[in-house]
């Protein structure tokens, strides 16, 4: 059955402010999402954000726009009293409405400011949930840069005040050729694939799509009604992409994960000035062809069966997704096969053995310097001994 809905969004300052109201909240107010709601009269949408901010976005007409349909409400995110870097910031406001989600005992949507939502996302959430779905989760890797912002602008979809509702195919074909760094590196076969800390990894098939398993799911529905016991945990001390969705289920048979672009498709963009891995460049051990691949292994093995990665990631780790291009594959069960292969070896930890062979292929990959970089900036004492232009050799730092 229906129940009332509470979308909540965290943000501050103008950079993500007119982010969320140009692209995000447009997104939202296509015809398959917001209007699509069947409980707007005791469904919310609270802005987690500053004063300033909260001031400022209330005169814009996408802003005017929502209030046709939901109520907004206001979470002051007000200065912390200790220094706090962007993360805990903004881990502090999801924790707020995390805990407005829980007292009200409603359903629960957190939206990330920087993504782009498909027409129809909500439609099947809203499907999902009244058929039982206690949680719905969606894969958002960091995918699109700013060229897909200018795209979007350019062919006439951004209007102050206008809905944005694009498919999701049509959003994917949009977004491909622009995508962010951080999600390139990650290309399983590419020669410089970052295979230190692989959270993604995915596979190019003919016709233009590609198929990707990934520990990066965005909790796009949680059922507050049935969660017994709230651990926020996770927000007092990590991000909300962390474990708080496993710490808040007593089995994964209660997470239903989304794995088709076609039924549900978010775009998350990141400026390239913001955060990039530019210029991409090679590593010297991931390009060979059989020790590469068996050092990419060990990487898997060891990030998979860390404590970064809760057993439900673990287990959400395994499900392929395919995103078609624009053009019919031949060889996706190919490379589905091979994905499922290495992944198949992933499932024990490593040895001391393997751990050390790891490691020491790693300072070969990514260079010595920059591991000694590593090891002498976390060593604040030893810098003042270091003469000066060796110091910014290899820390970077004057």
């Amino acid at each position: 059955m229906d129940r009332p809905w509470y979308l909540g969004v965290v943000f501050w300052g103008i950079e993500f402010r007119n982010d969320f109201l140009d692209f995000c909240l447009s997104s939202l107010l296509a015809p398959g999402n917001i209007p699509a709601i069947r409980q707007k009269a005791e469904s919310r949408f609270l802005f987690c954000t500053t004063q300033s901010d909260w001031e400022a976005v209330q005169s814009h007409p996408t802003f005017q726009l929502l209030t046709q349909y939901l109520t907004p409400v206001w979470l002051d995110l007000v200065p912390c009293d200790k220094p706090e870097t962007k993360m805990q910031m903004m881990s502090r406001g999801h924790r707020m409405l995390a805990d407005v989600m829980y007292r009200e005992r409603v359903w629960g949507t957190y939206i990330y400011p920087d993504t782009v939502f498909a027409d129809g996302v909500m439609t099947k959430l809203q499907d999902l949930g009244c058929q039982g779905k206690k949680i719905v989760l969606a894969h958002c890797p960091r995918f699109a840069n700013q060229q897909f912002l200018k795209i979007l602008r350019t062919a006439g979809h951004i209007s102050p005040g206008h809905p944005l509702a694009l498919s999701g195919r049509t959003l994917m074909m949009m977004a491909r050729p622009h995508m962010h760094s951080e999600t390139r590196c990650y290309e399983w076969d590419a020669g410089y694939f970052r295979a230190e800390f692989p959270a993604l990894i995915w596979w190019a098939v003919s016709g233009g799509g590609f198929l990707c398993h990934t520990s990066a799911w965005a909790p796009l529905l949680i059922d507050y009604s049935r969660i017994e016991r709230h651990d926020t945990w996770t927000l007092d001390n990590w991000t909300i992409d962390g474990d708080y969705v496993f710490r808040n289920i007593h089995s994964p048979d209660e997470v239903y994960a989304e794995t088709d672009p076609d039924a549900m498709t978010l775009i998350s963009f990141t400026d390239e000035a913001r955060l990039s891995y530019l210029p991409l460049t090679s590593g010297r051990i991931v390009r060979l062809p059989m020790l590469g691949t068996w050092y990419k292994t060990l990487c898997l093995r060891n990030l998979l069966n860390s404590s970064e990665i809760d057993p439900l990631k673990r287990q959400l780790f395994q499900l392929p997704i395919y995103v078609p291009g624009e053009s019919p594959t031949s060889d996706l069960d190919r490379v589905r096969t091979r994905a499922q292969q290495i992944l198949k070896g992933c499932s024990r930890p490593l040895t001391v053995f393997e751990s050390k062979i790891m490691y020491g292929l790693r300072v070969l990959n990514e260079g010595i310097l920059l591991h000694l970089g590593f090891w002498v900036s976390n060593r604040p004492r030893l810098l003042p001994w270091i003469p000066r232009r060796i110091r910014e050799r290899i820390t970077g730092k004057i």
